[in-house]
Protein backbone atom coordinates (compact mmCIF):
# COMPACT_ATOMS: atom_id res chain seq x y z
CA UNK A 1 0.00 0.00 0.00
CA UNK A 2 1.47 3.35 -1.04
CA UNK A 3 1.85 6.32 1.24
CA UNK A 4 -1.16 8.06 -0.26
CA UNK A 5 -4.41 9.15 1.41
CA UNK A 6 -6.76 6.20 1.60
CA UNK A 7 -10.48 6.94 1.39
CA UNK A 8 -13.31 4.47 1.49
CA UNK A 9 -16.23 3.01 3.35
CA UNK A 10 -16.37 0.06 5.68
CA UNK A 11 -17.85 -1.78 8.62
CA UNK A 12 -16.22 -1.38 12.02
CA UNK A 13 -15.44 -4.90 13.21
CA UNK A 14 -13.51 -4.20 16.39
CA UNK A 15 -12.09 -1.27 18.38
CA UNK A 16 -9.90 -1.50 21.46
CA UNK A 17 -7.79 0.91 23.54
CA UNK A 18 -4.10 1.38 22.91
CA UNK A 19 -2.00 3.30 25.42
CA UNK A 20 -3.87 6.11 27.19
CA UNK A 21 -5.91 7.84 24.49
CA UNK A 22 -5.44 5.90 21.26
CA UNK A 23 -7.44 3.14 19.60
CA UNK A 24 -6.75 0.24 17.30
CA UNK A 25 -9.71 -0.23 14.94
CA UNK A 26 -10.40 -3.04 12.47
CA UNK A 27 -12.57 -2.13 9.48
CA UNK A 28 -13.84 -4.29 6.62
CA UNK A 29 -13.69 -2.33 3.37
CA UNK A 30 -14.80 -3.39 -0.09
CA UNK A 31 -11.57 -2.61 -1.92
CA UNK A 32 -8.88 -3.36 0.69
CA UNK A 33 -10.43 -6.12 2.80
CA UNK A 34 -9.81 -5.89 6.55
CA UNK A 35 -7.83 -2.78 7.47
CA UNK A 36 -6.05 -2.23 10.80
CA UNK A 37 -6.20 1.42 11.79
CA UNK A 38 -4.23 3.28 14.42
CA UNK A 39 -6.34 6.17 15.75
CA UNK A 40 -4.26 8.70 17.66
CA UNK A 41 -6.02 10.52 20.52
CA UNK A 42 -9.31 8.95 19.47
CA UNK A 43 -10.79 9.09 22.95
CA UNK A 44 -9.98 12.79 23.28
CA UNK A 45 -11.07 13.92 19.82
CA UNK A 46 -14.82 14.48 19.86
CA UNK A 47 -14.64 16.53 16.67
CA UNK A 48 -13.09 13.77 14.53
CA UNK A 49 -14.34 10.65 16.28
CA UNK A 50 -17.19 11.66 18.55
CA UNK A 51 -20.62 10.14 18.90
CA UNK A 52 -19.40 6.56 18.92
CA UNK A 53 -18.57 6.64 15.22
CA UNK A 54 -15.92 3.94 15.71
CA UNK A 55 -18.19 1.56 17.61
CA UNK A 56 -18.37 -1.98 16.19
CA UNK A 57 -21.26 -2.60 13.75
CA UNK A 58 -21.14 0.95 12.40
CA UNK A 59 -20.81 1.56 8.68
CA UNK A 60 -18.47 4.52 8.18
CA UNK A 61 -16.73 6.68 5.61
CA UNK A 62 -13.04 7.04 6.41
CA UNK A 63 -9.92 8.93 5.43
CA UNK A 64 -6.59 7.39 6.39
CA UNK A 65 -2.87 7.59 5.70
CA UNK A 66 -0.65 4.60 5.05
CA UNK A 67 2.46 4.54 7.26
CA UNK A 68 5.86 5.86 6.28
CA UNK A 69 8.96 3.78 6.87
CA UNK A 70 9.88 6.05 9.79
CA UNK A 71 6.51 5.75 11.56
CA UNK A 72 6.46 4.12 15.00
CA UNK A 73 2.94 2.70 14.88
CA UNK A 74 3.92 -0.82 13.86
CA UNK A 75 2.93 -0.42 10.23
CA UNK A 76 -0.70 0.35 11.06
CA UNK A 77 -2.65 2.73 8.86
CA UNK A 78 -3.33 6.05 10.55
CA UNK A 79 -7.03 6.91 10.59
CA UNK A 80 -7.48 10.66 10.16
CA UNK A 81 -11.26 11.10 9.89
CA UNK A 82 -14.38 8.98 10.16
CA UNK A 83 -17.99 9.79 9.41
CA UNK A 84 -20.97 7.66 10.37
CA UNK A 85 -23.09 6.45 7.46
CA UNK A 86 -25.29 3.88 9.19
CA UNK A 87 -25.47 2.44 12.70
CA UNK A 88 -28.22 -0.20 12.30
CA UNK A 89 -30.43 1.08 15.13
CA UNK A 90 -32.96 -1.77 14.83
CA UNK A 91 -30.26 -4.27 15.78
CA UNK A 92 -29.59 -2.30 18.93
CA UNK A 93 -33.15 -2.66 20.21
CA UNK A 94 -32.36 -5.85 22.11
CA UNK A 95 -29.40 -7.39 23.89
CA UNK A 96 -29.78 -10.67 22.01
CA UNK A 97 -29.65 -8.96 18.62
CA UNK A 98 -26.59 -6.93 19.60
CA UNK A 99 -24.67 -9.91 20.96
CA UNK A 100 -25.59 -12.04 17.94
CA UNK A 101 -24.44 -9.32 15.54
CA UNK A 102 -21.17 -8.98 17.45
CA UNK A 103 -20.59 -12.71 16.99
CA UNK A 104 -21.02 -12.21 13.24
CA UNK A 105 -18.21 -9.67 13.35
CA UNK A 106 -15.99 -12.19 15.16
CA UNK A 107 -16.57 -14.64 12.32
CA UNK A 108 -15.65 -12.00 9.73
CA UNK A 109 -12.44 -11.14 11.61
CA UNK A 110 -11.10 -14.61 10.78
CA UNK A 111 -11.72 -14.37 7.04
CA UNK A 112 -8.66 -15.14 4.94
CA UNK A 113 -10.10 -13.84 1.67
CA UNK A 114 -11.84 -10.63 2.72
CA UNK A 115 -12.99 -8.58 -0.24
CA UNK A 116 -16.06 -7.37 -2.07
CA UNK A 117 -18.04 -10.60 -1.67
CA UNK A 118 -17.63 -10.64 2.11
CA UNK A 119 -18.26 -6.89 2.31
CA UNK A 120 -21.56 -7.30 0.48
CA UNK A 121 -22.47 -10.41 2.47
CA UNK A 122 -21.98 -8.65 5.81
CA UNK A 123 -23.86 -5.57 4.62
CA UNK A 124 -26.83 -7.62 3.41
CA UNK A 125 -26.83 -9.62 6.63
CA UNK A 126 -26.92 -6.53 8.85
CA UNK A 127 -29.52 -4.80 6.67
CA UNK A 128 -31.97 -7.69 7.05
CA UNK A 129 -30.98 -8.75 10.56
CA UNK A 130 -34.04 -7.32 12.28
CA UNK A 131 -36.43 -9.14 9.95
CA UNK A 132 -35.19 -12.59 10.94
CA UNK A 133 -37.85 -14.47 12.91
CA UNK A 134 -35.25 -16.99 14.14
CA UNK A 135 -31.83 -15.53 14.96
CA UNK A 136 -30.22 -18.94 15.35
CA UNK A 137 -31.14 -20.03 11.83
CA UNK A 138 -30.28 -16.60 10.42
CA UNK A 139 -26.83 -16.87 12.02
CA UNK A 140 -26.39 -20.35 10.57
CA UNK A 141 -27.39 -19.03 7.14
CA UNK A 142 -24.74 -16.30 7.42
CA UNK A 143 -22.04 -18.78 8.43
CA UNK A 144 -22.93 -21.25 5.67
CA UNK A 145 -22.66 -18.58 2.97
CA UNK A 146 -19.45 -17.28 4.55
CA UNK A 147 -17.88 -20.75 4.49
CA UNK A 148 -19.01 -21.20 0.91
CA UNK A 149 -17.28 -17.93 -0.06
CA UNK A 150 -14.13 -19.12 1.67
CA UNK A 151 -14.25 -22.35 -0.29
CA UNK A 152 -14.14 -24.57 2.79
CA UNK A 153 -17.67 -25.96 2.81
CA UNK A 154 -18.07 -29.40 1.19
CA UNK A 155 -21.16 -30.16 -0.83
CA UNK A 156 -23.67 -30.82 1.94
CA UNK A 157 -27.20 -31.48 0.72
CA UNK A 158 -28.67 -30.11 3.95
CA UNK A 159 -26.95 -26.77 3.43
CA UNK A 160 -27.17 -26.26 -0.34
CA UNK A 161 -30.21 -24.01 -0.16
CA UNK A 162 -28.59 -21.82 2.50
CA UNK A 163 -25.35 -21.61 0.56
CA UNK A 164 -27.12 -20.45 -2.60
CA UNK A 165 -29.78 -18.16 -1.13
CA UNK A 166 -28.82 -14.50 -0.40
CA UNK A 167 -29.46 -13.17 3.08
CA UNK A 168 -32.08 -10.79 1.67
CA UNK A 169 -34.09 -13.89 0.72
CA UNK A 170 -33.67 -15.63 4.08
CA UNK A 171 -37.44 -15.87 4.60
CA UNK A 172 -37.64 -18.02 1.45
CA UNK A 173 -35.73 -20.86 3.10
CA UNK A 174 -37.72 -24.07 3.39
CA UNK A 175 -39.23 -24.64 6.79
CA UNK A 176 -37.52 -27.39 8.75
CA UNK A 177 -38.22 -29.42 11.86
CA UNK A 178 -36.46 -28.72 15.15
CA UNK A 179 -34.26 -31.75 14.53
CA UNK A 180 -33.28 -30.63 11.03
CA UNK A 181 -32.53 -27.11 12.24
CA UNK A 182 -30.29 -28.55 14.93
CA UNK A 183 -28.49 -30.60 12.28
CA UNK A 184 -27.97 -27.50 10.11
CA UNK A 185 -26.46 -25.69 13.07
CA UNK A 186 -24.22 -28.63 14.01
CA UNK A 187 -22.85 -28.94 10.48
CA UNK A 188 -22.17 -25.19 10.23
CA UNK A 189 -20.47 -25.17 13.65
CA UNK A 190 -18.30 -28.13 12.71
CA UNK A 191 -16.97 -26.60 9.51
CA UNK A 192 -16.57 -23.14 11.03
CA UNK A 193 -14.57 -24.59 13.92
CA UNK A 194 -12.44 -26.58 11.47
CA UNK A 195 -11.74 -23.40 9.53
CA UNK A 196 -11.05 -20.81 12.22
CA UNK A 197 -10.15 -23.02 15.18
CA UNK A 198 -11.52 -23.28 18.71
CA UNK A 199 -9.93 -20.12 20.10
CA UNK A 200 -12.48 -17.84 18.43
CA UNK A 201 -15.28 -19.36 20.56
CA UNK A 202 -18.11 -18.20 18.33
CA UNK A 203 -21.41 -18.25 20.25
CA UNK A 204 -24.59 -19.06 18.33
CA UNK A 205 -27.74 -17.12 19.32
Amino acid sequence: MSNQPLKGEGFVLRAFPYMDNDLIVYVLSKEEGILHFFVRSARNSKKRFGGGVLDPLNFIKFTAQAPKASDTEGGLISLKEAELIKDFPKIKTSYKKITSAMELLKVVMHCQNAGEDLFNHLGNTLNHFSNAPDLERYFTHFVVRYLGMEGVLPDQIELNQMRNLPMASHLELDEVSVEDKSRETSIAKHFLRSYIGDKAKILWP
